[in-house]
């Protein structure tokens, strides 16, 4: 027996449309806004056998996934940086009185 072949019709909606629920990504229910603690940032020592871009790279992931503002990230910086290591010396160089004004784009400008 062959089936018939049926009429193609368009539904009828009755009101305004709703809107399409995007799924959110898993932690951004939980992730609060600038929510990024010193603990959570893995420590930069400026020796040879750390890659400055990479450690970065992970620093930024870490920023983006807790919603954490620049300003926030200038307030973490001296616990980013791991104690008596090269990156500790080469810190406490810089004039407090130039730096106070550095964003986290220019510290990270100037980190490379």
């Amino acid at each position: 027996m062959l089936d018939t072949p049926r009429e193609h019709t368009e539904p009828s909606f009755s009101g305004p449309v709703p809107p399409i629920q995007v799924p959110a990504a898993p932690w951004a229910s939980n992730t609060k806004v600038d929510s990024l603690k010193a603990k959570d940032i893995p420590e930069f020592t400026g020796k040879r056998n750390q890659d400055v871009e990479e450690w970065l790279n992970k620093v930024q992931l870490l920023q983006n996934i807790s919603a954490t503002s620049d300003a926030r990230m200038v307030q973490l910086l001296l616990a980013m940086i791991a104690e008596k290591t090269p990156a500790d010396a080469w810190f406490y160089t810089l004039e407090a009185q130039e730096t106070h004004s550095w964003t986290w784009k220019r510290w990270k400008e100037e980190l490379l």
